[in-house]
């Protein structure tokens, strides 16, 4: 009777986990991405979960990203034609953020007018030249040019063969110039129709301002003040967060850890560089010491390794209908902060049905009780 009891628990607990994940796979294909965010908070007020901070979940942050000059007061006309910035042109990063226009010959260099450099030669000469420190040279022509009178400086090149030398230094920006500096392309100059000899007019503009990344993790915190922290967070909007929902029933239970629960929405950026953790230990007096995060199919290689990355690779059978056999579909594991296990939700995985979707996060919501379970023996192991 007690094993009757105990299967019958068992096949009522998996009916439920089945019920749930399907619920939530559902739902969040049925609702727009720009309120998935919003499935995330509604699930986590009503099951009672710690909000961030202040009664919200949302964990704003910005990140600096350098500098930028993509901007309506970054621009360059020449011969009244005018050229794109990026692709164009670009000011160099010790241009003076400052308008001039005037007027001008490429071949002659007059005191209160732009001046011109072409580097044709200079790239050919060094091509192959990998020590060559292009941008050091370019500072000495600019400073000349400006000690001279020159009211900016036009670096252009003409043969569209030769590779790119120069490109936008964003994170070595230093106004040290008194006038704009910018280079400009092969394809740029061509655009411009313009001989060496004869006066053309010219605007240009540089405006280099600092650039920031801004934007929101989705955080939730189960705290049984347990002495280790589990972080469990997703990227992917859909199998990613079901099985984060659906784990949350697990995680309550398991008291050996404190749990950290994350929804990061299309961002680019690592955790540890959103700030998050100093957060974690500053609003809540958490440490995390393990991770586990779950993402859709990134095209990156199942096998990837590279320094101060610590990489499990772990198999999930993934039933076929077709054959009526288990296809074994890789997962890996990658993250260069904390001790984690990634699971990689494969291509063929999101191509499954609802059924067999549900499958896989219950093989990984098991896989992950077994890693608390393991997690824990090792905390309490420790002298």
């Amino acid at each position: 009777q007690s094993k009757r009891k105990k299967l019958k628990e068992e096949k009522a607990a998996a009916a439920k986990m089945n019920a749930t994940i399907v619920q939530h796979l559902t739902q969040l294909h049925a609702i727009e991405p720009q309120n998935i965010p919003g499935y995330f908070e509604a699930f986590m007020q009503q099951h009672h979960f710690q909000a961030w901070q202040h009664l919200s979940f949302a964990d704003s942050f910005a990140i600096a990203e350098g500098n930028d000059y993509h901007n309506n007061n970054t621009f360059l006309t020449l011969n009244n034609i005018s050229l794109e910035a990026g692709t164009d042109f670009f000011p160099l990063n010790f241009s003076a953020n400052k308008q001039v226009s005037g007027v001008a010959a490429p071949a002659l260099n007059e005191a209160g007018a732009p001046w011109f450099k072409n580097l044709s030669d200079l790239l050919h000469e060094h091509a192959h030249d990998s020590t060559f420190d292009y941008y050091a040279y370019c500072l000495k022509e600019s400073k000349r040019a400006a000690a001279k009178g020159a009211t900016a400086l036009l670096f252009y090149a003409t043969d569209l063969h030769l590779p790119p030398m120069l490109t936008f230094r964003a994170f070595e920006y230093n106004d040290s110039l008194p006038i704009p500096i910018v280079f400009i392309s092969p394809k740029g100059w061509q655009k411009t129709q313009t001989d060496d000899v004869s006066e053309i007019p010219i605007q240009v503009s540089v405006s280099i301002q600092p650039k920031a990344f801004h934007s929101v993790n989705y955080v939730s915190v189960i705290n049984h003040h347990a002495d280790s922290t589990l972080l469990l967070y997703t990227r992917e909007p859909i199998e990613g967060l079901a099985t984060l929902l659906s784990l949350s029933d697990v995680l309550q239970k398991q008291m050996q850890l404190n749990y950290v629960l994350i929804y990061q929405p299309y961002q680019q950026y690592h955790l540890a560089a959103t700030g998050l953790f100093n957060r974690l230990e500053t609003y809540h007096a958490l440490h995390c010491h393990y991770a586990v995060e779950i993402l859709a199919d990134t095209n990156t290689s199942a096998n990837r390794s590279s320094q101060g990355f610590y990489t499990q690779l772990i198999q999930l059978p993934i039933p076929n209908n077709n054959n009526g056999q288990t296809n074994k579909q890789y997962i890996t594991a990658t993250n260069q902060v904390l001790p984690c296990k990634q699971y990689l939700l494969t291509k063929n995985c999101l191509a499954k049905s609802l059924n067999e979707k549900t499958t896989v996060i219950q093989d990984i919501i098991q896989d992950v009780t077994t890693q608390i379970s393991t997690y824990t023996h090792h905390e309490t192991s420790k002298p």
